[in-house]
């Protein structure tokens, strides 16, 4: 938690606005130290944007607490600022502020989920960085890749789209060689139950219904939901409504190929 908290000080140091202060031990002194930044803070619109909040919630923190105090009890009451709230773990997310019954219920106001390149992004993304393909190269890339753009900025000029794929997968220092469980672990706190669940549906092309997945799984179906939503809101699978009102749970793979312009 000490890092966390040195690294909000340090974005507060870098405010205009700052007087000089001890570093704060706890996270309802940071959000204090917010709060009175923001007092001395005369413009007519001030935002708050806080990136990557998941990561600042360690097992051990106030964090939750102190953010519910920060905003009910003293910054929603007031028209001049706005808070904005970004981060990756979509399981922290959703509990906390979209599914949350307490402070938080009821106050997002807007939410927005960035969502991937399609194809023909990811093609005006390549050629943004000099990267000129042929279609079918970039269907290649983007069946290996996705259109998420940490991964396509890895692409390299001078590349064949193969020979691209090959060192970002099978390199010496492969960019994706660990990724599969430390992406799972970044996003989910019980991670090993979405890898479960990914892996099963891996092996089924047609998708499978929810008890089967619970059956292959050896598990109850309590508490199960939770763990589709939040696959389903990272979009790692995808679920229908099946026969007899069952829900199917389908691995995503490529989305939908789009037609250049």
């Amino acid at each position: 938690m000490i890092l966390q908290l040195a690294g909000f000080h340090a974005s507060l140091r870098q405010s205009p606005y700052y007087e000089e202060c001890p570093m704060p031990q706890s996270w309802m002194e940071a959000f204090d130290q917010l709060k009175q930044l923001l007092i001395r803070d005369e413009r007519k619109h001030k935002i708050v944007f806080i990136d990557e909040l998941p990561w600042l919630d360690t097992n051990t923190s106030d964090l939750n607490a102190a953010l519910d105090w920060f905003w009910n009890q003293w910054a929603s009451a007031r028209k001049d600022i706005k808070l904005i709230v970004c981060g990756s773990a979509a399981s922290w997310m959703i509990k906390t502020f979209i599914n949350d019954d307490g402070g938080f219920y009821n106050r997002v106001t807007e939410s927005m989920k960035i969502a991937p390149f399609n194809l023909a992004e990811t093609k005006l993304y390549l050629e943004s960085k000099d990267i000129h393909y042929d279609s079918y190269q970039i269907v290649h890339l983007y069946m290996a890749l996705g259109g998420i753009p940490y991964y396509l900025n890895k692409v390299k000029k001078g590349f064949s789209a193969s020979q691209n794929i090959d060192n970002i997968f099978f390199g010496k220092q492969a960019l994706v060689k660990n990724e599969y469980t430390l992406l799972f672990k970044s996003l989910f706190k019980n991670h090993q139950r979405h890898i479960d669940v990914v892996d099963v549906l891996f092996k089924k092309k047609k998708g499978l219904f929810r008890s089967d997945i619970t059956k292959a799984l050896n598990i109850l179906d309590g508490g199960f939901s939770n763990v589709l939503e939040e696959l389903v809101v990272s979009d790692f699978i995808s679920v229908h409504t099946a026969r007899h009102n069952q829900t199917k749970c389908y691995l995503q793979n490529c989305r939908s190929l789009y037609t250049f312009p």
